[in-house]
């Protein structure tokens, strides 16, 4: 209104309203709310105006506004947080897969090698596994995750079970965890099939189910595993010869492609020595070029374990002198890779070729360097478990070691020592088979253990004790072969303790049941000794077999009997000795010890029964033609 009166009194004409009506107007619109003449037209003047006119409906409208505003204020409030919790979120996780990559592959790996490390290698690497795990259910997807899941996999499966190195021997977790771990690199691989790692890692995998199949007893399918892991990664070498990570797969890859085809001595093979031998080769000439692309103390070292392997394959194929040659080369590596290392790896390859050493001396019937190897090998598995008690390695190595000693102090006649040593290598191994009751190859060391039991207590005459010795290990073998009927180790294996059972029954004069025995164990060797390339473990067997039942015909013959049938007895034996001289003729280095280290009677002593058998046959013909003799 002061606006509108000062209006109406102006001096200046011009400033003033131009008429009554204008001025009545300007009373009129101010009356109404409406914007007036008399005030200067702004913005704000006129919003004024408008709220007042529709103050209900512009109340209405800044509620809304107001509403609005204050909901986007606390929606970009909101953003904010989320993208710093996102921030955070990311940061966590990215630490979180530091830390657990960190315990895989820094922490783990430095104390590998450690002797006494195995529980806590364990505890390490499935702290890792449970970080890996959770990250992986919130980041599907993502290779680089899942590849490091997979080789967290790997390493807890080595650290469960893998019958090669320090573990806790727990062969069923292990296998599990391979397959776990095989599950996730078939889906890594199928996604990048020309990533050169992703491949490596694949066969990695497949070969490690492979070595834990034969653990189990399932030979069969180890076999197909690697062949799988060698087909995967063998095309790579074409087109990456000088690749160091592939050429190390691949050797790794025929390392156990020949231990299933017949090697390493384990008890689960499919008993194809020939192309063992083959595949054995192929794996030193790799292992050779990766030396001479890097020759540095892991590569060397791996060399000469591919020796003391080629050097197993020449034993099994009967070429004893050749393979201690291999031996002995590995031997000299190993110490000098020893001396600069206090580590297990170290230590347990010594170990292993002193074993081999001892095995080869004793066939060629030198029992004191045979003795002396045996001492090597024992002291070194008594360091290793005493370092590590819950590494089931060094205690499988130490039955063996045990075993060992108690087998050449025997055939020395050193019985007290003998029988204390093989019953020390019974109280470790009857508990780890308790423990480990799908592990086919404890379960072998334990029949094999047996056996000695038997073979110790036979030499020194206690009959009673050598009995259930062998029936031990006749029970494991058997429940071993009928499990896995394409093991064909496992048979030899049930063989040659048939005839050691036999040739106690001989001794015992029970002659029917030996030459059960006998019969037995002849049945499942003769089968492999009618192949184009025999196996030399069934050869031996055979042999023995044969030998044996020389021997029992020969002890049938009684005073009371007639002399054709005292004849018919010793043409029986005779027929035998002739059998057993033709398998033995196909054997190329005749030795005390079969391949499988069971003892025998080489040539030279069939050949001196059967010329007993022959003298004793043509006194009893020329008493026949005797006009005295009364038939």
């Amino acid at each position: 209104m002061d606006n509108i009166v000062l209006m109406a009194l102006r001096k200046e004409p011009q400033r003033r309203y131009v008429s009554v009506e204008q001025f009545s107007e300007d009373i009129r619109r101010h009356l109404d709310g409406l914007p007036v003449i008399a005030r200067t037209d702004t913005f704000g003047y006129r919003s004024v105006k408008f709220i007042k006119r529709y103050t209900a409906g512009v109340t209405a409208a800044s509620l809304v506004v107001l509403s609005l505003t204050i909901g986007l204020a606390f929606a970009l409030r909101g953003a904010k947080m989320a993208r710093e919790q996102r921030v955070r979120a990311e940061q966590r996780f990215n630490d979180v897969r530091t830390l657990a990559n960190s315990l895989i592959f820094d922490v783990h790996d430095s104390i590998a090698d450690v002797p006494g490390t195995t529980s806590a290698r364990k505890l390490i690497v499935d702290k890792a596994i449970h970080y890996l795990d959770s990250l992986s259910r919130e980041s599907q997807g993502d290779l680089s995750l899942q590849r490091e899941l997979a080789a967290g996999y790997k390493r807890i499966g080595d650290v469960q079970g893998n019958a090669w190195s320090a573990n806790l021997g727990d062969s069923a977790g292990s296998l599990a965890s391979y397959q776990k771990a095989l599950e996730i690199r078939k889906v890594v691989f199928a996604a990048n099939p020309t990533n050169v790692t992703d491949a490596i890692n694949l066969a990695q995998s497949l070969h490690c189910v492979a070595d834990s199949l034969v653990l189990k007893g399932e030979t069969d399918k180890a076999w197909k595993y690697s062949q799988r892991s060698v087909e995967t990664i063998e095309p790579l070498v074409n087109l990456h010869p000088n690749n160091l990570p592939v050429l190390q797969e691949l050797a790794t890859d025929y390392t156990s492609e020949a231990s299933i085809l017949a090697g390493n001595f384990n008890v689960s093979s499919l008993g194809d020595t020939a192309n063992a031998l083959v595949v054995r080769q192929k794996e030193v000439s790799v292992r050779e070029k990766i030396l001479q692309h890097d020759p540095n103390d892991a590569n060397k070292g791996e060399f000469a374990k591919g020796l003391t392997l080629l050097g197993d394959q020449f034993l099994l194929v009967g070429e004893r002198h050749t393979a201690l040659d291999y031996y002995f080369r590995s031997q000299k590596m190993f110490e000098d890779l020893a001396s600069g290392s206090t580590g297990r790896e170290a230590q347990n390859r010594l170990y292993s070729v002193y074993n081999r050493i001892y095995t080869a001396q004793q066939a060629n019937g030198n029992l004191p360097e045979a003795l002396l190897n045996a001492q090597r090998a024992l002291k070194i598995a008594q360091h290793l478990s005493q370092a590590d008690p819950h590494d089931v390695y060094s205690r499988v190595s130490l039955v063996l070691s045990y075993g060992n000693l108690a087998d050449v102090l025997s055939s020395m006649h050193r019985f007290p020592t003998a029988r204390s040593a093989v019953a020390q290598a019974i109280a470790i191994i009857d508990p780890l088979v308790a423990s480990n009751p799908t592990n086919g190859e404890f379960q072998g060391v334990e029949a094999s253990t047996y056996v000695i039991a038997g073979d110790v207590f036979r030499r020194s005459q206690d009959y009673d004790r050598s009995l259930h010795g062998y029936q031990v290990a006749l029970k494991i073998f058997t429940e071993i072969h009928l499990r896995d009927p394409g093991n064909v180790d496992a048979g030899l294996e049930l063989a040659g303790a048939y005839n050691q059972l036999g040739k106690l029954l001989v001794l015992r004069g029970e002659l029917d049941d030996a030459v059960e025995a006998f019969h037995k164990g002849l049945a499942i060797s003769e089968l492999q000794t009618t192949a184009q390339n025999p196996n030399e473990e069934s050869l031996y067997s055979a042999a023995e077999s044969y030998a044996g039942l020389a021997k029992a015909e020969a002890n049938r013959i009684t005073p009371g009997q007639t002399l054709q049938v005292q004849i018919t007895h010793l043409n029986q034996a005779r027929l035998r000795d002739e059998h057993s001289l033709q398998l033995w003729s196909k054997v190329k280095e005749p030795g005390f010890l079969s391949p499988d280290g069971y003892d025998s009677e080489p040539p030279s002593m069939v050949k001196q029964h059967l010329a007993r058998v022959n003298a004793e046959l043509g006194q009893l013909k020329d008493k026949s033609h005797s006009p005295t003799v009364v038939q």
